[in-house]
């Protein structure tokens, strides 16, 4: 199985046995090109394939992410999924105890917190954060902001 996340800034592939084992992945830049980042990843898959002596044998393929539907077209995927219902169905995998995904991403959560801690009197100079493409995480300067 291979999966595909074409997001605005970042692609990610990874390919999965039977018994849902990572078995390849990938994560990397797109450079405003998702097409050629999606390429290069399947093309490196392919030489990891051939210096292993693995042969691919596909049983499904889903692209997700702003690209999604440009991904699905372009590489001839089986389906593609809306981001956020793909996170919802990976977190209930992993927890069936998971009932929702509160998906605010990129940009977007540095507004929302910056609002909040505007909200809360909590001034900008308390707090730093790194964009999760560099750092995967945030950065909280001073302790923990919501003990």
């Amino acid at each position: 199985f291979i999966g595909i996340d074409s997001g605005s800034t970042t692609t990610k592939i990874v390919v999965l046995d039977g018994d849902s084992r990572v078995l390849y992945s990938y994560y990397n830049m797109n450079g405003g090109n998702p097409i050629k980042a999606v390429e290069d990843g399947l093309n490196r898959l392919s030489e990891e394939c051939l210096k292993q002596g693995a042969v691919l044998d596909i049983k499904g393929s889903c692209s997700t992410g702003y690209g999604e539907d440009l991904i699905k077209s372009a590489f001839q995927l089986h389906s593609g999924i809306i981001e956020t219902i793909a996170h919802y169905m990976a977190a209930h995998y992993l927890n069936k105890n998971v009932s929702f995904i509160l998906d605010i991403g990129g940009p977007d959560v540095v507004h929302f917190l910056k609002h909040l801690l505007s909200l809360w009197g909590i001034q900008r100079k308390n707090f730093h954060w790194q964009p999760a493409a560099r750092k995967h995480r945030a950065i909280w300067e001073q302790g923990a902001l919501f003990s």
